[in-house]
């Protein structure tokens, strides 16, 4: 009750605000800029207590980039909703202004964008490799994920096999060197061995499946990696003990997701059955 009590009153006061439209950009400057920054600050707080894209929280962060153009994260934050329904032309035009203000971060974001959402390969590598240019001295994140192994996914989208490889490698071994596997995402294994089974290399896609595992044993997309590659090794038995397990994970709902975008190269049930039914043939 406590928590709706306080979305009613960010909501009330959103509104207020936000029916204030006599407050020009004149108005505006009459403020000192030390409290321009701190209104605008205070829109974007309210903004994120908002459903996202919502009237109400795109107007209270229109009023923030108002208050404070120098403000990214205003600028961000009004951008998300658009990519997120498809209006990709309005998303672009404010990503480039955040990237404007601060092409350090924002410009390795919009790169996980294209990357995510508009399989824009090529562009978002354009974009890691920028960000790259302006931090040489260490490996770059996006919100605690490495810009190597975004760049192998992106490689691995353009079926250029031996760049994601020498990335999601390149990966493995920094984070390891940090925090052991403590920290590794096992799905760069799961990549991994979906590059070695389509190369036929069937015991090498087995071993990347079974170090995936040993990091996270429940993930129905490397069950599936290690199902097929036992598969082509012939090693049916086995074959049909992992595809079991695949897809009692994946209906457990175990497997690689995003929830607002179809991961690269996403496993869905019908994969699962049609190996099983291969699988079953053989027995």
């Amino acid at each position: 009750m406590d928590n709706w009590w306080r979305y009613c009153l960010s909501f009330c006061v959103v509104m207020g605000l936000a029916g204030c439209d006599h407050l020009s950009n004149e108005t505006y400057s009459h403020m000192e800029e030390s409290e321009r920054r701190r209104l605008a600050s205070e829109y974007i707080s309210l903004a994120k207590r908002l459903e996202s894209g919502s009237p109400a929280a795109m107007l209270s962060l229109e009023k923030a980039t108002r208050l404070d153009p120098r403000n990214e994260i205003a600028w961000k934050d009004l951008a998300s909703p658009y990519l997120r329904t498809g209006q990709y032309d309005q998303w672009h035009a404010y990503m480039e202004k955040a990237i404007a203000l601060n092409p350090g971060s924002s410009q390795a974001e919009r790169g996980r964008d294209r990357l995510h959402f508009l399989r824009d390969y090529a562009g978002a590598l354009y974009d890691f490799d920028m960000t790259d240019s302006l931090t040489q001295d260490r490996p770059d994140y996006i919100r605690n994920t490495s810009v190597d192994y975004l760049r192998g996914l992106c490689y691995y989208g353009l079926d250029n096999d031996a760049k994601a490889e020498q990335y999601f490698d390149l990966y493995i071994q920094v984070e390891e060197e940090k925090t052991g596997t403590k920290q590794l995402d096992n799905m760069v294994y799961g990549y991994k061995a979906a590059m070695a089974n389509a190369a036929h290399q069937y015991a090498q896609a087995e071993q990347y499946s079974k170090a995936g595992m040993s990091l996270r044993p429940e993930r129905a997309d490397l069950e599936y990696q290690l199902a097929y590659s036992l598969f082509m090794q012939g090693r049916i038995s086995e074959a049909a003990a992992a595809v079991e397990r695949c897809e009692a994970l994946f209906r457990d709902g175990d497997y690689h997701r995003s929830h607002y975008y179809e991961v690269i190269d996403q496993l869905h049930l019908g994969r699962i059955e049609k190996l099983k039914e291969e699988v079953t043939c053989f027995m």
